[in-house]
């Protein structure tokens, strides 16, 4: 079973400088914060949306 969770965007990272910081959005949920790579979500999230986030992937973006 795998387990994913929604957590807010605070804000989308996107450069071409690195790879290593390309499409990432650092997210928060109840004081934990993180960051997320974009390249498996349906569509690129907005800050303060909540992307389904599973193993480090945001895979999809939860409608408004």
């Amino acid at each position: 079973m795998c387990l994913a969770i929604p957590m807010q965007v605070v804000e989308v990272r996107s450069t071409d400088a690195s790879l290593s910081d390309a499409h990432v959005a650092p997210v928060e949920m109840d004081g934990i914060d993180t960051a997320v790579r974009l390249e498996l979500d349906d569509r690129a999230p907005e800050p303060r949306e909540y992307p389904i986030i599973h193993a480090g992937f945001a895979i999809r973006t939860l409608p408004a």
